[in-house]
């Protein structure tokens, strides 16, 4: 074992936790959360973390710190709040139920991040002094799982202009990219406007002239839009479009291996110095 903390997510990683730590010598404490299922897949029944808790008793080298729960994201205030009143009031239960003591809660309280909410996203931090101030009053010692929140403003999606044109009165910019490498949460058939900047190619080329477009991917597929009126300043080919706030979905959902297009490459950014994390990636190779 040997690592900080083990979460148990059934009784079969219960029961594969004593077997480890009745085959483990010497001193070492195990410490170990179970998580409390919110109704779905993921954690424990009630019941079954009684059960586990069980267990546990048996287990000399193993500290029982508390309960994870983690619900779901993008979640409002209201909801939030009486999560927090559910799991305390559950630990609380839990602890006359067991006869065990602990004072630990791990929760993911799933804040919500508006990714249109443009061009001021200081809004998607409103509800943090109001989760504070009911966690400093608490009884337990809470651990935030701060989840895709922390990485939601991190990020450029970058990808060129590759044509443009115009069908039945709609302007259309084609990019090198799509929503195989692109994807904000609530982004539906491109009814939304993502926050996205214009690189011109050419810098000495500059106009005021705005004209809406829908902004589409590569793929061969109708449903490859980003977004449906994006207002452009004359736009030209070659030049690039800088997608923000990537960083908790794009990277981690994009169907990338659809129809074996690249993998973007992919560069971070730190005290004037680029590095290539990972070069662009021909995923027909993975495909074949």
């Amino acid at each position: 074992m040997h690592v900080n903390t083990i979460t148990l997510e059934s009784l079969e990683h219960c029961r594969f936790l004593k077997e480890v730590a009745n085959e483990e010598n010497g001193d070492y404490i195990q410490n170990v959360l179970i998580r409390l299922s919110s109704g779905n897949q993921f954690g424990m029944s009630e019941n079954d973390v009684l059960d586990a808790l069980k267990i546990l008793k048996q287990l000399k080298n193993v500290n029982f710190r508390g309960v994870h729960y983690f619900s779901g994201t993008q979640k409002k205030l209201k909801k939030i709040e009486t999560e927090i009143q559910y799991i305390q009031d559950y630990c609380d239960n839990l602890q006359k139920m067991s006869g065990i003591e602990f004072n630990e809660i791990e929760y993911g309280p799933g804040f919500s991040f508006d990714y249109f909410a443009q061009p001021d996203f200081s809004e998607n931090y409103n509800d943090f002094d109001a989760v504070a101030g009911l966690l400093e009053k608490s009884k337990y010692k809470f651990t935030i799982e701060a989840g895709r929140f922390i990485a939601s403003s991190c990020g450029f999606y970058v990808s060129r202009i590759m044509d443009l044109k115009s069908t039945n009165d709609v302007n259309y910019c084609l990019i090198d990219g799509g929503i195989n490498h692109l994807n904000y949460y609530g982004q539906i058939m491109g009814m939304k406007i993502p926050p996205v900047s214009l690189v011109k190619n050419n810098a000495y080329v500059k106009s005021e002239n705005c004209s809406n477009f829908e902004i589409c991917g590569s793929l061969c597929t109708t449903a490859d839009v980003i977004t449906k009126s994006l207002p452009l300043a004359s736009p030209a080919i070659a030049d690039f479009l800088v997608f923000k706030n990537i960083g908790a979905y794009s990277v981690t959902e994009g169907i990338y291996l659809f129809l074996s297009h690249a993998l973007p490459c992919v560069v971070s950014y730190d005290k004037m110095e680029y590095k290539v994390l990972r070069q662009s990636f021909e995923t027909y190779k993975i495909n074949s």
